[in-house]
């Protein structure tokens, strides 16, 4: 594959993830990990260092699925979770990036 490849497959994915992610405040860590693969090989492929658009790993918590009251306990969900919006600010960052990127100007353009 060419590097031109696999940009486009990497820049795919993000798109892809930026349509699909449920629309729920809490998202499982499965998304996080797809996303931030899909930045690794968007990095590796553009020879730059995008590890700032990473969801990092202390973004990851556990979800409370419920509380009983009678015992002063909480319950949670399997897995590790993450605040949709943090991911989802994360995504809309690098593709803003890489579209800027991609049309060599950032800013507006008054005319």
């Amino acid at each position: 594959m060419t590097q031109g490849d696999h940009t486009l497959r990497a820049y795919a994915t993000l798109v892809s993830l930026r349509d699909g992610v449920p629309d729920k405040s809490l998202v499982n860590e499965k998304w996080v990990h797809e996303y931030n693969a899909a930045l690794q090989r968007l990095s590796s492929a553009l020879s730059r260092d995008l590890s700032e658009f990473t969801v990092r790993p202390e973004e990851l918590q556990r979800a409370e699925s419920g509380y009983d009251p009678s015992t002063d306990s909480s319950t949670y969900r399997e897995g590790l979770w993450c605040d949709r919006a943090v991911l989802m600010q994360r995504l809309h960052a690098v593709l803003t990036y890489f579209t800027g990127m991609q049309e060599g100007k950032i800013g507006f353009d008054p005319s």
